[in-house]
Formats: C-alpha cells, structure tokens, sequence
C-alpha cells in the first residue's frame, strides 16, 4: 500500500467523522424514526385523524 499525502484538516475530518459513526461524539441524530417516543406520538396522531376512503 502506498502513502497518501493529507493535509491536517482532512485528518481531523476523518477523526470527528469515525468517532461520530462510532456513537463516540453526538452528531446529527438519524435514527429518531426508530425513537419509541416518536412512534408512540406518530401512532396517536394517526388515530386522531379520519380515515381516507
């Protein structure tokens, strides 16, 4: 494997990026669809409307 020339900045990028998909540094949430919170709230807001014909 050959070396690849990186400049700091594209280092730290790399590190905050691998410690977000790690779940070791908060970032933007996107499982929240999975929230039973938010299901619970998604299924009681569906109850309340009418059904579509």
């Amino acid at each position: 494997m050959g070396l690849i020339a990186m400049s700091e900045r594209d280092l730290q990028r790399i590190e905050v990026l691998s410690k977000v998909i790690d779940g070791r540094k908060p970032g933007r949430r996107t499982d929240f669809m999975n929230d039973p919170k938010v299901l619970a709230r998604r299924e009681k807001a569906l109850m309340r409307q009418p059904a579509a014909e």
